[in-house]
């Protein structure tokens, strides 16, 4: 990660590159707490948390819900109701939306961006799919079919 941001040449030093990939790592270790393992998420009933958007909105207040359907084309009457398939992640994201520095977003953002454009690995998403990607692993937009209601 080090030499990732390295390879940007804005001027850091080597001091301020490692307290950059601290708060990378920081806040990594903190959404990789808040996910479920792969074995709760192969779980269909872990995953299901069906509610109202409108429920959805007031419970995770600091994530503007209206600005997230734009970025994914997706009309919010479309997906009322809404599955939250990990509600810790979410209340993660929530939380850490109104507490974390901007400045580590945006250190965050842009390690996500260049760990997904890495041009040497065969299995990069395409340009433009990481929001998508990060996002839609937490949420799940469409219905739900196979577990009863």
């Amino acid at each position: 990660m080090n030499n990732t941001f390295a390879l940007l040449r804005d001027g850091r030093t080597a001091a301020e590159l490692q307290l950059v990939v601290k708060k990378v790592y920081d806040l990594e270790e903190k959404l990789a707490n808040a996910s479920q393992s792969p074995a709760e998420r192969r779980d269909p009933y872990a995953v299901f948390h069906k509610n109202a958007l409108a429920t959805v909105k007031a419970t995770y207040q600091h994530i503007s819900w209206p600005s997230y359907f734009a970025v994914l084309g997706v009309a919010e009457s479309a997906v009322d109701p809404i599955n939250v398939a990990n509600p810790q992640f979410l209340q993660t994201i929530d939380s850490l939306v109104n507490t974390l520095d901007p400045e580590t977003w945006k250190l965050y953002l842009t390690w996500c961006l260049l760990r997904s454009t890495d041009s040497v690995n065969p299995f990069s998403p395409p340009p433009g799919a990481l929001l998508r990607i990060v996002t839609l692993s937490h949420i799940t937009i469409a219905p739900l079919t196979g577990i009863p209601e």
